[in-house]
């Protein structure tokens, strides 16, 4: 299940993250079995 939050994100985030700049949004997942953070930003995903 997914949820959309309303959460104030770091302004660099996209950066940070080394999403490029033809990647408007991303997605970022908790996965609970391994205990990760996960992004996603349609061109790839990764843990962080």
């Amino acid at each position: 299940m997914m949820k959309k939050l309303e959460l104030p994100l770091h302004p660099h985030l996209k950066a940070i993250f080394g999403s490029p700049a033809d990647a408007p949004l991303a997605a970022l997942d908790w996965e609970t079995k391994n205990h990760k953070l996960m992004y996603d930003h349609g061109l790839e995903s990764s843990p962080l």
